[in-house]
């Protein structure tokens, strides 16, 4: 997989589930490290990308407010269905879906719950989902 060479619109990673946020800061690293192997020129692309995320566990949450670095980044704690974003936000270019593997009530599975909410917050036609299931969880 290749990320887009150059965005054509605002850039963020969405991340509703971020844990501490290892995994998307590690996502925005690579990403980076693709656009620009210069050294130099990473530190503008890396300030251009933005991390958007929650953590619904508080000791997870309060990790990630630490770990995201840039001044633009946003951490949240709490429920992330209860999250919504500004008209003006613009939407996610990478969706990073890695929800808590359980049984759903309405939708089946809690994932598929989570991956109707949020992948309607991508960009349409260029936004990336990556979503991290058990092989259990899906249909035979």
């Amino acid at each position: 997989m290749r990320w887009p060479e150059e965005p054509e619109h605002s850039v963020y990673l969405l991340d509703p589930c971020a844990g501490d946020g290892e995994a998307v800061e590690t996502l925005r690293d690579q990403w980076v490290q693709q656009w620009a192997p210069d050294v130099e020129e990473r530190r503008y692309y890396r300030s251009a990308l933005d991390i958007h995320a929650c953590e619904l566990e508080a000791e997870r949450a309060e990790a990630l407010g630490e770990k995201l670095s840039s001044y633009r980044d946003k951490a949240h704690h709490g429920d992330a269905f209860l999250l919504h974003p500004k008209e003006d936000a613009g939407r996610a270019t990478v969706l990073f879906l890695n929800p808590p593997y359980d049984s759903d009530p309405e939708h089946g599975r809690l994932e598929q719950r989570f991956l109707a909410r949020f992948t309607e917050l991508l960009h349409p036609g260029s936004g990336i989902l990556l979503f991290v299931v058990p092989a259990h969880a899906l249909a035979g």
